[in-house]
């Protein structure tokens, strides 16, 4: 098999088309790894919906929220989960939310507990942790992870929360203006008998990992070696050819005179 690749590069005009596919590949290699690895560089939008003009605003930066604010609030979204959610007392989380969230109900209807709040059965409740995510100015948005009991028949969830602060000075106090769940599966109270911090809970979502870097490099650099060996071959006997060139002009001796 070499010494066929040998006799194919004994030809110039063989070698010099070589070395150009060989070229042509390596840039064709090159650019299927930086599409491979670097897909979109773009920023990804809203979707355009044809004839509907699309206006997309970036939501402001969080800010600090002051410590009375965060007790307040914490408070009102403690008090919210064991009436609300639970569906304990449910008279005074009535008071706990904003009117748009009342969504119109009046407080004769908010009793039959046919609410627009996601429950969590009593009986399977084990323990509530909650995040602040964010917060700005009367905004304040909270991660809240419902943890069941270990023998519950319910699993535990992940909500989240959006509290707004009503009044001003000493009348300001929070009222949730928002509750949906946003996962499930995040683990029960016997996985460890200190409770985790929200952050490392499992969410249970389906976002798989994105394919390493590893997974496509090396299938390109196999690849690759179709084309270095055949340009590395052809580049050694090249040199060898010139190298013989030089050698064979300076010993072979003169040629004789023409005989008459």
């Amino acid at each position: 098999m070499l010494g066929r690749v040998r006799a194919f590069l004994t030809s110039p005009r063989r070698r010099r088309r070589l070395a150009w596919v060989s070229a042509v590949g390596a840039a064709a290699g090159c650019a299927l790894a930086i599409g491979l690895l670097y897909p979109n560089t773009g920023e990804r939008g809203a979707p355009l919906v044809p004839g509907t003009p699309q206006i997309v605003h970036e939501e402001a930066p969080s800010q600090p929220l002051p410590r009375s604010d965060l007790r307040a609030s914490e408070r009102t979204l403690d008090a919210f989960v064991l009436t609300a959610v639970l569906r304990q007392n449910i008279e005074r989380s009535y008071d706990l939310v904003t009117a748009h969230f009342r969504g119109g109900l009046h407080r004769k209807d908010w009793l039959t507990e046919n609410i627009p709040v996601v429950p969590f059965p009593r009986k399977d409740f084990g323990l509530a942790r909650s995040k602040l995510s964010y917060s700005r100015g009367n905004i304040a948005r909270y991660e809240v992870a419902v943890l069941a009991r270990p023998n519950g028949t319910t699993g535990s969830m992940l909500f989240s929360a959006e509290l707004h602060a009503i009044g001003a000075r000493s009348h300001r106090h929070w009222l949730v203006d928002y509750w949906e769940p946003i996962g499930r599966g995040i683990g029960t109270l016997s996985e460890s008998s200190n409770p985790l911090s929200l952050n490392r809970f499992d969410r249970g979502t389906d976002v798989r990992a994105p394919l390493g870097v590893t997974w496509v490099l090396v299938p390109l650099s196999l690849l690759s070696l179709i084309v270095l060996i055949p340009a590395a071959l052809a580049i050694r006997g090249w040199r060898r050819n010139r190298r013989a060139d030089r050698d064979y002009a300076k010993t072979l001796p003169p040629l004789p005179p023409p005989s008459a």
